[in-house]
């Protein structure tokens, strides 16, 4: 049975902590998936839970199970829980898991869910019907197919097919695992793939036109090239972050940012306001590579800015790093001059500052005319520490929305 208790009301032995019979509300705070979910259940009274007919804890969703669900190398029946705030959702995701089993060999069984006001057996393999014009997929792909021709494409993707009762219409069964069907379009989709893309007719469009790199990709490409023939490699990171790593580890306190409100992964949980602070993961997740590492990257950073029209403005940044034994802020800073030179820029000053990413009397701002365009310096020792790093690391990171 799936219900609810109060959070104090009963105790069970959850996974990954055999012989330990903990509260709903103890595994929140002592195990570690329950204090990594626990915001899910924060200020509720009562909690869910799944019981076996002996009255035994199966699952605490969304936490933890309990040690009755243990997979071992001798299990040989699994039940499969999925419990989520989207009904429709939450069966697709079931029909594809239990799809996937099947489709390895496993036999797949249903049980019956008893709702308040109605009986629901799961899983539902039972496909959806849909009904789509011929005329519509014709002129979606260029062609000029029979009703025969789709049905023999609908049935080469597994969707089974027939003529459908209304004249000019195919009547189409969606597998229950396709939850991504959404519009005609979709089925348009799919006929195109089972025609083949390669036999799509080839057309060129009826207007000529010239294509051109847009001027700030124009300028992000000299920039790539300035730093790659001054001896650095570019990597690329997603601008999507992580906030505690992006803040909490460079010694910044959290400045009001962008909060992915329901992230895939809590590694992605906003988006970047810096590209030093991914730099320094790649130096972490590099180390063990020959000194010295020299990596740049040049990117988009999203801050919030009340101004603009979406709340949130757009800039490209440039950052380097330098990691080696012997670097220190006069090679980045010869970085820098050689940068700006090549750059046509002359008219640029340093004025020292304190700074969290930087030790103190070793970093600068940087200055074209009275401008602030970014930071230069020696990362400070606590960063590289925080890092897991073991030489020093130099820095540079400018906006070059305006250079």
């Amino acid at each position: 049975k799936y219900t609810a208790v109060r959070p104090d009301s009963m105790t069970f032995e959850p996974l990954q902590m055999v012989g330990y019979e903990l509260t709903p509300a103890e595994i929140l705070v002592d195990h570690p998936k329950g204090v990594e979910y626990a915001h899910i259940l924060k200020d509720a009274d009562l909690y869910p839970m799944i019981f076996d007919k002996n009255d035994e804890v199966i699952s605490f969703p969304p936490i933890i199970n309990g040690t009755l669900t243990m997979v071992t190398d001798d299990t040989k029946n699994l039940f499969i829980d999925m419990t989520g705030t989207d009904f429709k959702a939450v069966n697709y995701a079931l029909n594809v898991l239990c799809t996937m089993l099947a489709d390895m060999g496993c036999s797949i069984e249903t049980c019956t869910n008893h709702y308040p006001d109605q009986d629901i057996i799961s899983p539902d393999f039972e496909p959806r019907p849909w009904t789509v014009d011929i005329a519509y997929i014709n002129d979606y792909l260029g062609l000029n197919l029979g009703k025969e021709e789709i049905v023999k494409a609908f049935r080469k993707v597994r969707f089974d097919a027939r003529q459908g009762e209304k004249e000019g219409t195919i009547d189409v069964l969606v597998p229950a695992y396709r939850g991504d069907l959404l519009h005609p379009v979709d089925l348009t989709e799919e006929v195109a793939i089972g025609y083949g893309y390669d036999n799509l007719p080839t057309t060129l469009v009826l207007t000529a036109s010239a294509g051109q790199y847009h001027p700030k990709v124009e300028q992000q490409n000299d920039i790539r090239k300035i730093l790659i023939g001054m001896g650095f490699q570019e990597v690329v990171n997603f601008i999507l972050s992580n906030k505690e790593k992006s803040f909490g580890a460079t010694r910044r306190k959290w400045r009001d940012g962008i909060i992915i409100k329901n992230p895939v992964s809590k590694e992605y949980d906003t988006t970047r306001q810096d590209l030093l602070s991914g730099l320094l993961q790649n130096l972490q997740d590099n180390k063990h590579e020959p000194l010295p590492i020299r990596i740049f990257e040049v990117g988009d950073v999203v801050t919030l800015d009340k101004r603009e029209e979406t709340g949130a403005r757009r800039d490209v940044h440039i950052s380097c790093v330098i990691y080696s034994k012997e670097t220190e802020y006069t090679e980045i800073r010869s970085v820098l001059d050689t940068f700006l030179g090549l750059y046509g820029i002359e008219n640029f000053t340093l004025k020292a500052v304190s700074n969290p990413f930087g030790m103190e009397g070793r970093t600068a701002d940087i200055f074209v005319d009275t401008q602030r365009i970014g930071t230069i310096g020696e990362l400070h020792p606590e960063i590289i520490e925080n890092f897991d790093l073991e030489e020093p690391v130099t820095f540079l990171e400018m906006n070059i929305e305006n250079l």
